[in-house]
Formats: C-alpha cells, sequence, structure tokens
C-alpha cells in the first residue's frame, strides 16, 4: 500500500489511498487487512461490540462497495494490565504497561498463584518496591520485619517500620529488629525500644555508661564507663581497655603490665633495672638514686639494650647468648655457634639419613612372621614368647644407636648418652649373669635336654651367644616352636624348672633395662623436637619396651598353663629314648630304658625284657613299629581320647605302653 494516510474521526480509524496502487490497473485478487489491538481498557466492550470495516469508493466516502459490519474480533494477546504474559497465561504479566496511568509494580497478591500488576506494592503485607527498575517488582520485607520502608529506594527491605513477634526489640535510629536484646551499639531506653549509644561509645548499658570504645575514634581507651583519649597514670591499655599495672610497678610499658617504667616502693622492691623493679642493683651496675634506677650492663653482658639494659645484645667471652641472657653452656636441644658466641637451635648431622620408624618396621616384620607360625602350624607356636625374644635385640640395637648419636653431637646431648650407655651396659650385664646362672642351674639336671642339646649343640651355643650378646630374651627361641623348627623346639623332662629362670631373668631385664630405657626416652623427646632420627628413635624405643611389657605380663599370667601344655608336648618325645637306647646298644629297655624315662615306669617288665634280649631280635614286630603304633595311639600335642574326647594323662599313657610291651613280649 502506498500514500496511506490515517486519521481519527469520533470513534472511526480512517484510511486512506489504501488501494491506490490499484487504481490503474484490472485488479483481480484478494486484498487481506489485518487489525491489532493492544490490550484495550474494556475487553468486555469490544467482544460485545465487534469492530466494523466499510470500504468506499470515493473519496468523500459516500458510496460503499463492500461492507463488514459484524463478526470482526480483535485477537487479544494479555489481559489487562498486562504488556507481556506468560504463552500459558493471558493474566499471568511478566511486564506491565509502561503508560504512568496504568498499574507499574509487579505483584503477586496474597492467596493467588497469579501474578500481576498493581499501583502500589501492598505495605500491610510487608512489600516494598525497594527502587526497583525495569521491571519494578514488588519484594518482601527482610525476615525481622513485619512491615518495611516504602520509599522506592534500595535498601527499603531492610528499613523496618515495624517488627515481627520473634524479633520484639526495635531499633529506631538503625530501624532494625532483634530477637533477644538491643544490639551492641544500643541500649534499652523504653519498653522494646533500642536507643544508640553516645559517640565513642561503642557498646553501653545507658545512655552515660560505656562497657566498650570505637576503636576508631580518638577516646578509644575505656577506663571505668568512660572513654579516654589515654589511661591514667598507673594504668596500661590492653585490648582497648586500661588495666592497672601490677606491682612492684607504679608505671608500667605499653599493654605489658609486668613491664616496669618506674617502681611504687612495694616490697621494697624501689629501684627500676630494664623493666624489672628489683631491692638492690645487679653487679656491675650502677644506682642513680634520684631516678631509681640501675644503669650499666649486668655481669657478663658486654652490651645491653639503651632503653632496657636488661636485655643483653653481646655477651662477654667465653659466653653464649640465648633469649637475651648470657650462658655458659648452652640447654639441651641447643648447641653454640661456630663462634661461641649465641646459642644456636641444635642442627642434627643424621637427619640426611632420615628413615621413618626403621625399628618398629623391623618389630612390626617379626610380629607378621610370629603370627604366620602360629597359623601354619595350627596354633602350637607360642606368640607372647616368640615376640619376647624378637623384641630384645631390636630393643638393645634402638639404644646402641641412641648413645652413637648423642657421641656425634656437642656435650649437651650428655642427659642421652650417659643414659643409652648406662641402659646398654646394664642390659649386658643382665645378659652374662643370666648366662652363668643359667648354665650352672640347668645343666646335666634334665636328661632329655641334654640330650637334645648334644644332638642340636651348635642351635643350643647359638642361643647362649645370642642371650648373652644381644638380650636375655633371645633363649626364649630354644621353645618357642617357630615353624615347628627342631630346633626350636627343645626336649625336655621337667619343664618348669626350665622355664622359671627365664621367665625370672626377663623381669629382672625389664627392670633393670627397659625401666630406665623408658625414662631416658622421656626426657629425651622432652626435650627434642620431631623431625630428627634420636627423637624418632626414643620413640621406638618406648613403644618397643611397652609393647615387650603386655607380652611378658601375658606370658607370666599364663605361666600354669604354659608349663602344663609343655609336659604334654615333651613328654611324647620320652618314647623317641627306648628306640635310642636301643639302637645305641644298651639292651634292650634296661638300665636307662623305660623305667626311668616314665615316672612309675615298669622296671619289672623292662627287666624281663632284658633276659629276652635274643627273642625280641627275633620278633617280627621292629622298634620303627613300636614308634608308629605309639604315634597313632597318642598325638604330641593334642592327646584326646578316641572315645571320650578327654586329654590323655601320664597314667594312661604308661597302661598304653604296658600294654604294648605285652605285645612285643
Amino acid at each position: 500500500m502506498q500514500n496511506k494516510t490515517c486519521q481519527i474521526i469520533d470513534s472511526q480509524v480512517i484510511f486512506k489511498g489504501a488501494f491506490a496502487q490499484f487504481a490503474t490497473t484490472d485488479f483481480a485478487g484478494t486484498v487481506q487487512l489485518y487489525f491489532k489491538t493492544k490490550n484495550p481498557i474494556d475487553n468486555q466492550y469490544i467482544s460485545t461490540v465487534p469492530y466494523q470495516v466499510v470500504i468506499y469508493d470515493s473519496p468523500a466516502i459516500v458510496y460503499g462497495v463492500d461492507e463488514l459490519k459484524d463478526h470482526l474480533y480483535p485477537s487479544i494477546g494479555c489481559e489487562y494490565p498486562c504488556r507481556t504474559c506468560r504463552p500459558s497465561s493471558r493474566s499471568y504479566c511478566t511486564s506491565c504497561l509502561p503508560q504512568k496511568t496504568a498499574p507499574q509494580f509487579l505483584h503477586t497478591p496474597k492467596g493467588s498463584s497469579e501474578q500481576t500488576c498493581v499501583d502500589k506494592c501492598p505495605a500491610e503485607d510487608g512489600y516494598t518496591s525497594n527502587g526497583s527498575q525495569n521491571p519494578r517488582i514488588c519484594t518482601k520485607c527482610a525476615d525481622t520485619c513485619q512491615t518495611c520502608a516504602q520509599n522506592d529506594r534500595p535498601g527499603d527491605i531492610n528499613a523496618c517500620v515495624t517488627c515481627k513477634k520473634a524479633f520484639p526489640y526495635f531499633w529506631q535510629n538503625m530501624n532494625t529488629c532483634h530477637s533477644k536484646k538491643c544490639p551492641e551499639g544500643s541500649y534499652l531506653s523504653n519498653t522494646l525500644k533500642c536507643a544508640t549509644c553516645l559517640y565513642p561509645c561503642k557498646a553501653c548499658s545507658d545512655r552515660l555508661t560505656c562497657t566498650k570504645c570505637e576503636a576508631k575514634s580518638t577516646n578509644k581507651y575505656l577506663f571505668g564507663t568512660q572513654c579516654l583519649q589515654e589511661c591514667v597514670r598507673g594504668y596500661t591499655p590492653m585490648d582497648n581497655i586500661c588495666v592497672k599495672c601490677k606491682s612492684p610497678c607504679a608505671t608500667c610499658s605499653f599493654g605489658q603490665v609486668e613491664s616496669c617504667l618506674s617502681c611504687d616502693n612495694s616490697n621494697r622492691k624501689q629501684f627500676l633495672y630494664g623493666r624489672a623493679c628489683l631491692q638492690n642493683c645487679p653487679v656491675n651496675t650502677t644506682l642513680v638514686f634520684a631516678a631509681r634506677e640501675c644503669k650499666g650492663c649486668r655481669v657478663g653482658c658486654a652490651l645491653c639494650d639503651d632503653e632496657d639494659n636488661s636485655i643483653c645484645l653481646r655477651c662477654s667471652a667465653g659466653l653464649a647468648l640465648l633469649n637475651n641472657t648470657c650462658l655458659e653452656q648452652c640447654p639441651f636441644a641447643y648447641m653454640k655457634s661456630s663462634d661461641g658466641s649465641v646459642c644456636e637451635r641444635r642442627t642434627y648431622p643424621l637427619d640426611e639419613a632420615f628413615v621413618v620408624f626403621p625399628f618398629l618396621g623391623t618389630a612390626f616384620f617379626f610380629v607378621l612372621l610370629t603370627l604366620a607360625s602360629w597359623w601354619l602350624t595350627g596354633r602350637r607356636s607360642l606368640i607372647a614368647s616368640t615376640l619376647i625374644a624378637f623384641f630384645g635385640p631390636i630393643e638393645m640395637a634402638a639404644t646402641c644407636y641412641q648413645f652413637m648419636y648423642a657421641a656425634r653431637e656437642d656435650r649437651q646431648f650428655k642427659p642421652v648418652l650417659v643414659g643409652s650407655v648406662c641402659v646398654f651396659v646394664g642390659g649386658v650385664i643382665v645378659n652374662v649373669v643370666f648366662l652363668v646362672n643359667f648354665h650352672k642351674q640347668v645343666k646335666g639336671t634334665d636328661r632329655q635336654f641334654e640330650r637334645w642339646r648334644k644332638q642340636k649343640w651348635i642351635a643350643s651355643n647359638f642361643y647362649l651367644a645370642l642371650s648373652c650378646l644381644l638380650s636375655v630374651t633371645m633363649y626364649r627361641l630354644i621353645f618357642c616352636r617357630l615353624f615347628r623348627l627342631d630346633i626350636m623346639d627343645v626336649r625336655l623332662n621337667r619343664p618348669q624348672p626350665f622355664l622359671r629362670p627365664i621367665l625370672i631373668f626377663s623381669w629382672i631385664k625389664f627392670l633393670v633395662f627397659n625401666v630406665p630405657l623408658i625414662i631416658v626416652d622421656l626426657v629425651g623427646t622432652s626435650a627434642l623436637a620431631w623431625g630428627n632420627q634420636c627423637y624418632m628413635t626414643m620413640v621406638e624405643s618406648c613403644v618397643l619396651s611397652f609393647a615387650t611389657l603386655a607380652c611378658m605380663v601375658w606370658e607370666t599370667l599364663k605361666r600354669a598353663e604354659l608349663i602344663k601344655r609343655e609336659g604334654a608336648h615333651l613328654n611324647l618325645d620320652k618314647v623317641e629314648v627306648m628306640e635310642e637306647e636301643t639302637a645305641g646298644g644298651k639292651g634292650g629297655f634296661g638300665g636307662g630304658g623305660l623305667g626311668q624315662v616314665i615316672p612309675g615306669g615298669l622296671p619289672g617288665s623292662a627287666r624281663a625284657l632284658e633276659k629276652e634280649k635274643d627273642q625280641l631280635g627275633r620278633t617280627a614286630i621292629s622298634l620303627n613299629k613300636i614308634k608308629f603304633q605309639l604315634q597313632n595311639h597318642v598325638s604330641m600335642a593334642e592327646l584326646k581320647d578316641a572315645e571320650t574326647r578327654q586329654a590323655i594323662t601320664p597314667r594312661t599313657l604308661q597302661k598304653r605302653v604296658e600294654q604294648l610291651l605285652g605285645v612285643i613280649k
């Protein structure tokens, strides 16, 4: 369409020249006209009185060539007062009409799910515009406010006008509501009304009583109930509160109640030396009586601080400086510098080879080895005895490392050095005494042990050497049954006399060796710091000592059971003596035969068998068959009767042997 004009005359909208382009042509076709309306105020009216369209053929608009007087209804996009709305709901506004006469604020009325446009936000429901723009939205007031400001400015939601019941305390100056009491910076002035403290009070209990001062003000120090620019004489500020100097200080340094600037003469301490009050000036200082001060540096100090002459900056020759004090020797965990003038924190030359818990790692390996043996041998190996045996030499090695480490440092490691050496020597002495005593008490008193010792003489002497050189606990390996090895499964007639000295000397060794070692370790670790090998070794040896103690307590509590078990186990080996004596040409069971091996045995039967030696030699049942039959009737560790499931007693064993001898005879 060209040259078209639009006029509004009364209630008519007139388009002129809409069809001018078709005036000189023979047009045949269809012309479509579209009319759009945007949110007419009265939608109901336009739905009942539709638009009328009249097309005229003359400029004077007199003769109409076509008319449509009804059924032309506009298509409405959103309902008034929405400018835009959701596609699913024409009444849910997403923006409002821009005209100032139309409602401007988006709001969801109480009890409705549809957002619409309102003239103003409902303050009584706790909403405010909060200065929003494009779009203008009604926002809920802060959680503490029942109603809030309606100034159409940002921040109105936090400016309470009235408070909710859960926040009854209203601070008028700040327009805030609070739950339990008036906040810091205010005080309760009236019923549920909070008033602001007077500056420079940061907190107060009433209008004139300050409890805290504003840190940024010039009067920031609280003295009593007032804020002052500085504390009065005899007081010093601590956390912006004036605190009285501690006697004998009359005045003190800033923030230090015990750092005196002058003395109050209490307890006759009237002379100021450095920052302390003394009754008399130290040696090598001069008393200035008028000022009540001691001038100069104390003995041993070559140079001291100008303001505080008790602080030494450099010591005289032969003395080392530590914490502003001159010392002849540096304390534990410190050592003198290369020129000897300063005590420096100790450095550790072995730290480059730092290994994390080497001794505990070794002990853990032996724990796993012991548990494996206990499981693989059907729970027959002795856990506590085996662990005590292995822990002993590890403790000795840790102690040896401690005094070797301490010997490489200066003499300030003397406590660890001397203590470790004494502990180590004490352990060696116990080992030697055990060797002599055990050899004296046991040698020749147990026939089975002597027989085993002759058969396993290398292992027997090796255990004695280990017990003497490393630890008395190592001798336990002789009966611990580790993996059922013969060299760790001794044969005995009488277990109690054999085990008793081992248990006793183990406790003596713990008292002489482990208890002092624990004391040395505790002293050393309290002075050293984590991060050096010596500290770690002392921790390890201390832990090992307590682990050994636990195993020894367990072993002692189970001592009777151990001896009974050893007796049941070791008496079975007496049957083998018969075979060994017969093979050795001693003539059947006579002499050192069964009559001596089994207590209360059968000497008469043995003599009868002695006389029939030749007949025995010709019998079809060999001694190997005897051994086989005995092993079938008697288990070595768990002797159980086939019918009653009871442990076989020595008397039952004797009867069975008698039956077998009857078969042989």
